[in-house]
């Protein structure tokens, strides 16, 4: 039986304050915290809290027959505890389901992957440890931000213990066979690699835009027609889809109710986790991909991000910090450093239209790309500023304890050299 392999993505960006120039040296703090929360309290409300509760009732009414992957933030995570716990609370009762399957990915939606290997499997490991608490699941599935992949991320996954993948069927390794079966990496064969559908992906995207265009029914026949040869139908879907102010919330949720059922009651196609879709089938072919593609813009790389100068000199300047966090072995700033690198920020420094029609769902909060980026590097100027000011006032410590080793020691010598003196004199 054919399988469709769903996956809901959720992540939140921290809000950046207004950052002046001169307020470099002066303000400490750079996030919005107050935006944030009056943010993520309206979206929780008005469509990621129905949507999730719509995921716990198509599990329990479906007794178990649905099943979807869900991959997280960690970012998401900790705004969610701080501003929206009911979210929280609700992604804990699906994972007591057994219905869905929690997917591994960088704690903060960074783009670590492509510019620092150690960093990338801490960040790596740091969700993974979150996913666990909270949830009490340990991540075997990996899906990187926004599905950007390569060769070598792929090895590196593997070697942390993930033994599948989730990217975009995209590039000349799926010419031959297409998205829907199973690959693997040719360096790490035991690495499944699931490979999204992007026609069916951004389809089922535009229904949710306007269900005038699909029925249900007209929606699950389109799976229905696939090539005989196909195993699993990877279709990926952001939360921020939903966060339109056109979109009819009740209607959506009939929508792919009724979708989830005619698939259901067809008999031809069940749905899997990506772990159950790596266990059940057979991985015949190698996913070549010697260069990072991504699920995200027209050209599926990494123009969103890397396109202009502006973004380039923005992610290279954070990204060079690596070594004064480590210097300064500071539990904050190494924490503010890690939540600088979202990859979002660097979205908004974009020069180009890089929506596709599978919407993204993110808000620019800035006027123009020219003023994401100064706001951007103000900041990181004054976290620069921090943390050599951090490392020259460990130097002068360290500095300070051995010049009173030396005095110690200089006084040592004086008091054992009297000691002879009284010994000569017979005292």
């Amino acid at each position: 039986m054919k399988t469709i392999c769903l996956n809901f993505n959720i992540h939140k960006t921290e809000r950046l304050k207004k950052y002046r120039f001169f307020d470099i040296g002066n303000d400490n703090f750079y996030f919005d915290d107050l935006s944030t929360r009056d943010i993520v309290e309206k979206d929780e409300k008005n469509y990621v809290k129905p949507l999730l509760e719509t995921l716990l009732d198509l599990a329990e009414e479906a007794k178990g027959k649905f099943k979807c992957s869900i991959t997280v933030s960690g970012s998401a995570l900790d705004i969610f505890s701080d501003a929206a716990k009911g979210v929280i609370d609700l992604l804990k009762s699906l994972a007591q389901t057994g219905s869905f399957e929690f997917t591994g990915m960088p704690y903060y939606h960074s783009l670590a992957s492509i510019s620092d290997k150690e960093e990338f499997m801490t960040q790596v490991r740091m969700h993974s440890d979150k996913i666990h608490e909270l949830f009490g699941l340990r991540p075997t599935t990996f899906r990187n931000t926004e599905l950007i992949y390569s060769d070598e991320i792929g090895k590196i996954v593997y070697d942390m213990g993930f033994d599948t993948c989730l990217t975009e069927g995209y590039g000349k390794a799926i010419e031959l066979s297409g998205p829907n079966v199973l690959y693997f990496n040719p360096a790490k064969e035991r690495l499944k690699i699931i490979t999204r559908n992007i026609d069916y992906s951004r389809m089922f995207q535009d229904a949710l835009k306007d269900r005038k265009l699909f029925t249900p029914e007209y929606f699950a026949q389109k799976v229905y027609d696939f090539d005989e040869e196909d195993q699993v139908v990877y279709l990926g879907i952001n939360f921020g889809s939903f966060n339109q102010e056109t979109l009819d919330r009740g209607e959506l949720i009939k929508f792919f109710k009724a979708f989830t059922f005619e698939i259901l009651n067809s008999g031809e196609f069940c749905f899997s986790t990506p772990s159950e879709v790596s266990k059940t089938y057979t991985a015949e072919y190698p996913f070549y991909c010697p260069r990072e593609i991504s699920g995200f813009g027209r050209t599926f790389d990494l123009k969103p991000w890397q396109s202009n100068e502006l973004q380039q000199e923005a992610f290279e300047k954070i990204t060079s910090y690596g070594k004064l966090v480590k210097l300064s072995n500071s539990e904050t700033l190494t924490s503010t450093w890690r939540r600088l690198q979202s990859s979002d920020y660097f979205y908004f420094m974009s020069t180009e239209n890089v929506t596709n029609s599978t919407f993204s769902g993110k808000e620019n909060p800035f006027k123009s790309p020219y003023e994401a980026f100064i706001n951007y590097m103000n900041i990181i100027s004054d976290l620069e500023r921090r943390l050599n000011l951090k490392i020259k006032e460990d130097e002068k410590n360290k500095l300070s304890n051995q010049e009173i080793m030396e005095i110690i020691s200089h006084y040592e010598k004086i008091i054992v050299g009297l000691k002879q003196k009284l010994e000569e004199r017979g005292e």
